[in-house]
């Protein structure tokens, strides 16, 4: 064969190895040897390095074969050598014949162990022959690669062969002895031989081999040695065309997620359709369609069937696993995917409507509800009528249709004699769910789920403020009626949304009406910026009501103040007619222009303005303390205008006490540097006031538990 041939070798011996039997044995080292011997002692013997000249064939077949030379003229032997009468057909034939199924499957396990290093295996036949069968029948169900090196000697005397066929029974220490002619011995079956064994007797044997081969191909692939089992299930599935049942699905997923070369596209598809085919449980499909490359669309086919079924028929909950990413559909699989949730929608009862749903979320497949509409408006109508069934909408993947179905039904039944209910519902179940999709307060619906976000406060309750705020900015005179009856006809306004809800409107667009609803809703509530703000805005429409009057003119010329005191200074005018409670609620404006003037300045407005400001600035003053976002110069002047705001006699003593707790606080976590630049500041108005800052600070170091006891005792030591 294409010029290369085994080296033959002959030898005349003076007797043969086992007198009266001929003799074939098999071994190797740097070369690989086979050789016959005869009867009367003549060897014939066949020597190669390339194991690939032996073809398919297994050297135990070569027994009785036609070109074994009787002389030393006998020429070299070709490649792949004619095998003779110990073909795969005639072995498989003459073990059915002998009915010993049993002695194959023990003997092909024994020679398994004893080439990957266990003992030795020895046959006693009563002749040659026999014994040459059942080790050529043991090896063609290994793989040509093992079987190449599984050394043998069949009545010649070699006592170091892997296995040795002897006529006679004899002693050999730790060997697995197989006598034909009586009781098998206690050999546990190898993987392989309850494999290949069963498949050799009853299927093509020149097929099997081939599935051997390929069993191998895989190992090594693999970098392993040896076969595994579901290397040879995918190996007799693709060659002998074999099912697969349940149980063997397993081993194949993870056969497939790792597949080893040479297992082309081709090779994997087939495997993977046969298992498809044997419907494993959804466990395994989830596993299989997690990373399959080019074919992981096919196996999330398989496992979406899968899941529709339990869905439709069975226990869904039990299967809800991991989000797919869709990127991993090919389009007509995602077409395939959509039209078979779109038919189960069809089908499926309402209440499991929402798992169906989730499950298209999961396999990231867009429904379109106009694709099983009448399923959908089915579904809705359900659902509406149980409102405190538990679904999850935010893994729908047409969410937002169904809700808008839901909105229309629920409207519809507002304006009929369910309204009552409907309106309980909404309060009580719908309201969370329809928030986000609330922007229109003439629309009953809406005004029903406003009322209720509203009632329940928090971020909810910000959230339709904001959006309702946002219509105002359309110049409407109806509109803002509507929305002050959709978020406060059952509920009062905070201040600061009042704010918000006036300042979004046009100034056209407020009515006298809006106006007073804005000023009854106010009723008690405390005066701060906002509530100042909503004054301003609404100034024209105040009309007779004095007391805001007085505090909107304040406010004006607070206003006026801060516009002017940038430029003019002290010439801009004092403070001390200005209301209290208008400067505690603006004081947040004054100190952000008493931080542009110097220390000695600041205390100068601020003695002038009186108990108000100085309340207002006792809230304000400890936020730029600690505030990173200022420099350290702004810092310390709000630390020492603080003290000198309690150093005043005049000073509320609950304001005193305030910032006595606000200043022992930020001291704790400064250094003496910072304390030092405090009295420098301080120094830099009066002497006096920088004596006062150290003996505080011996008084806050001294007592670090101090409370207020403490605090008013040293107030009142500075006062006298």
């Amino acid at each position: 064969m294409s010029g290369r041939e085994f080296r033959s070798r002959y030898n005349d011996s003076a007797e043969p190895p086992i007198p009266g039997f001929a003799a074939l044995y098999h071994g190797h080292d740097e070369h690989f040897r086979t050789a016959r011997t005869t009867a009367g002692g003549f060897t014939h013997a066949l020597i190669t390095t390339d194991p690939q000249l032996y073809g398919p064939i297994r050297p135990a077949q070569l027994w009785d074969a036609p070109w074994w030379a009787t002389d030393a003229d006998g020429p070299d032997v070709p490649a792949e050598p004619e095998p003779g009468p110990l073909g795969a057909e005639e072995l498989r034939g003459w073990v059915l014949e002998t009915d010993d199924a049993a002695v194959l499957t023990a003997l092909h396990s024994a020679i398994e162990r004893a080439l990957d290093g266990g003992p030795r295996v020895v046959l006693v036949a009563s002749d040659a022959d026999t014994a040459v069968r059942w080790i050529a029948v043991s090896t063609l169900l290994l793989p040509q690669e093992r079987a190449l090196r599984v050394s043998f000697s069949a009545f010649a005397d070699s006592g170091d062969a892997h296995v040795l066929a002897v006529p006679e029974a004899g002693e050999f220490p730790g060997a697995v002895v197989f006598d034909l002619a009586g009781e098998l011995p206690e050999v546990e079956a190898t993987g392989s031989a309850r494999h290949w064994v069963p498949r050799f007797l009853v299927a093509d044997p020149v097929d099997v081999i081939d599935a051997v081969e390929l069993a191998h191909q895989f190992a090594r692939g693999r970098g392993e040695q040896v076969a595994g089992e579901a290397d040879r299930l995918a190996a007799g599935l693709i060659v002998l065309g074999e099912h697969v049942s349940p149980a063997d699905c397993r081993p194949l997923v993870a056969w497939l997620q790792d597949a080893p070369a040479p297992s082309s596209t081709d090779v994997r598809g087939a495997v993977l359709s046969a298992v498809l085919a044997a419907e494993p449980p959804h466990a395994v499909l989830a596993d299989l369609a997690e990373n399959l490359g080019e074919h992981t669309g096919r196996v999330r086919i398989a496992l979406l069937r899968n899941e529709i079924d339990e869905i439709l028929h069975g226990d869904p909950e039990s299967v809800v696993q991991q989000p797919f990413d869709g990127s991993s559909w090919g389009e007509e699989e995602a077409d395939q995917a959509r039209i078979l949730l779109e038919s189960a929608a069809t089908a499926a009862p309402p209440e499991r409507m929402d798992l169906l749903l989730r499950t298209a979320h999961r396999f990231d497949v867009p429904l379109r509800p106009n694709g099983f509409a009448e399923a959908a408006d089915r579904f809705v109508h359900w659902w509406a009528d149980h409102p405190r069934v538990e679904v999850s909408t935010e893994r729908w993947p047409c969410r937002a249709e169904l809700l808008d179905r839901l909105r229309e039904l629920l409207s519809h039944r507002l304006a009929g004699p369910e309204a009552d209910n409907v309106r309980r519902d909404v309060a009580a179940d719908w309201w969370p769910l329809l928030l986000d999709t609330a922007t229109d307060p003439g629309q009953p619906l809406d005004a029903a789920i406003a009322a209720s976000a509203v009632a329940e406060g928090g971020p909810a309750r910000g959230r339709i403020v904001r959006t309702f705020a946002e219509q105002l900015h359309e110049p409407s005179r109806e509109l803002p009626e509507a929305v002050f009856t959709a978020l406060f006809e059952d509920n009062r306004p905070e201040v600061a949304e009042l704010r918000h809800l006036v300042s979004a409107m046009p100034a056209t667009a407020v009515s006298e009406s809006v106006a007073q609803r804005v000023f009854s809703a106010m009723g008690h509530a405390e005066v701060d910026a906002d509530y100042l703000d909503v004054l301003r805005m609404l100034g024209h429409h105040i009309g007779d009501r004095g007391e805001l009057r007085e505090l909107w003119a304040d406010d004006g010329r607070l206003r006026s103040w801060l516009i002017g005191y940038p430029r003019r200074g002290a010439e801009a005018g004092s403070l001390s007619e200005i209301s209290g409670e208008v400067l505690g609620a603006r004081a947040a404006e004054v100190l952000a222009v008493l931080r542009e003037v110097t220390l000695s300045e600041a205390l100068r407005v601020v003695t002038e303005a009186g108990q108000g400001l100085r309340r207002g600035l006792g809230r304000e003053l400890p936020g730029l303390f600690g505030d990173e976002r200022a420099d350290d110069g702004q810092r310390d002047r709000a630390v020492a205008l603080a003290f000198l705001i309690a150093w005043q006699d005049s000073t509320d003593a609950e304001v005193r006490a305030a910032i006595d707790q606000e200043l022992e606080r930020w001291v704790r976590g400064q250094d003496r540097s910072r304390h030092r630049r405090i009295s420098r500041l301080l120094r830099g108005i009066e002497a006096s006031y920088a004596a006062a800052w150290h003996e505080w600070l011996q008084k806050a170091g001294a007592d670090d538990n101090a409370g207020s006891r403490g605090r008013g005792r040293w107030w009142r030591r500075k006062s006298r």
